[in-house]
């Protein structure tokens, strides 16, 4: 089981990307929230509400895959977690899309 980490300026963006990488079987499940960002881009301090996605899934290089070729930003920050210690139940679901 690995957790997927992104975020996305919209509300809209995380719905879509949600639905979408559900649909597609390639997160069993992605919760979002909403954030306040502060960070430099482009020699600038931006200080941004985004949207927090967490993806769970069993396939993490697939939906970074697919995040790189349609998440909005021009420059997504998108990382991994490896989850130890799953409960079986949680596994076989997480496999089973």
């Amino acid at each position: 089981m690995h957790l997927v980490f992104t975020t996305v300026g919209k509300r809209k963006d995380a719905d879509a990307i949600s639905k979408a990488l559900v649909s597609l079987k390639l997160a069993a499940c992605v919760s979002s929230w909403p954030v306040q960002s502060v960070y430099r881009w482009k020699g600038k301090i931006t200080n941004e509400r985004e949207y927090a996605l967490e993806l769970k899934t069993a396939r993490p290089a697939a939906v970074r895959k697919w995040l790189e070729k349609n998440h909005p930003y021009e420059l997504p920050v998108i990382y991994s977690l490896d989850v130890k210690g799953a409960s079986k139940g949680v596994q076989r679901w997480m496999s089973n899309g």
